[in-house]
């Protein structure tokens, strides 16, 4: 099987791009290209299998508005652009004989679940709004580009972000409206292994050895059995200074608020 894809891959559509894995002079040249070379045979084996469904006889459905069997209009071209780049193919497509407004009709689209005007995955639009949560969306559009090869403009990055926010508070809303009518929310789902375990116990910290070594018992274990203390914080420089003085001004434990002592 391996060597058969070797030599479509020397001799079919992807020759150039199998060339370029083959010539590459360094490694990261070389993943550059393989990774090129990946997603050209993904889109191109998506592209055929969408073609091969196409071509299956189609039933054409009832219009919605006066009952009657749509006819096909022909064959036109859709594209879809996912984490792998933009797939393009050609489907039937069928419209009411009775000309009702209910504009194409694509029954492969809706067997793979395709909305009429939607065409980015619900998976790039994910990444782009998690992108724009750490960047500007000018700068999210162009590292999404860089990822995943699909070019979108700030402006679309924008309206997947409202959209998905609004689809978010929705969802907030909904769960906030059963809660007040006494519909617990369901816990989350944990691990087999986690939800065995009779105590779980997470620690925030970066210099607190919770692991033995071989150079003996660690912090958390000589203060559990009362041989040490915490650490002192590390603070900034001059902050002692200023908590000095903050104690020399401070009132004493046996003076009162009517003490008269001035300040």
């Amino acid at each position: 099987m391996q060597e058969v894809l070797k030599e479509y891959l020397r001799v079919g559509e992807l020759a150039q791009q199998w060339r370029a894995v083959e010539t590459a002079a360094t490694r990261e040249a070389m993943m550059a290209a393989a990774w090129v070379l990946a997603r050209a045979l993904a889109l191109m084996l998506m592209s055929q299998v969408l073609e091969t469904r196409a071509a299956e006889p189609v039933s054409w459905p009832n219009c919605k508005a006066c009952g009657k069997r749509l006819r096909s209009k022909g064959w036109v071209a859709r594209q879809w652009s996912g984490v792998v780049g933009v797939v393009k193919w050609r489907r039937r497509v069928g419209r009411c004989p009775s000309g009702c407004k209910i504009g194409q009709v694509a029954p492969l689209d809706q067997a793979l679940g395709l909305e009429a005007y939607a065409h980015t995955s619900v998976a790039v639009q994910e990444m782009a709004c998690l992108l724009a949560v750490l960047m500007p969306f000018d700068l999210a559009s162009r590292v999404l580009a860089r990822l995943a090869g699909v070019v979108v403009s700030a402006s679309s990055v924008w309206q997947w972000v409202q959209a998905h926010g609004r689809a978010a508070m929705a969802r907030l809303d909904e769960e906030i409206q059963r809660l007040a009518q006494g519909e617990r929310p369901a816990p989350e789902a944990l691990a087999a292994e986690i939800a065995a375990l009779p105590v779980m116990v997470g620690v925030d910290g970066v210099k607190v050895p919770l692991r033995p070594d071989a150079r003996g018992p660690t912090w958390s274990d000589r203060v559990a059995r009362g041989q040490g203390r915490p650490h002192r914080p590390v603070l900034p420089s001059g902050a002692r200074e200023w908590q000095a003085r903050l104690r020399d001004q401070a009132p004493s434990a046996q003076e009162g608020p009517g003490s008269g002592r001035a300040r």
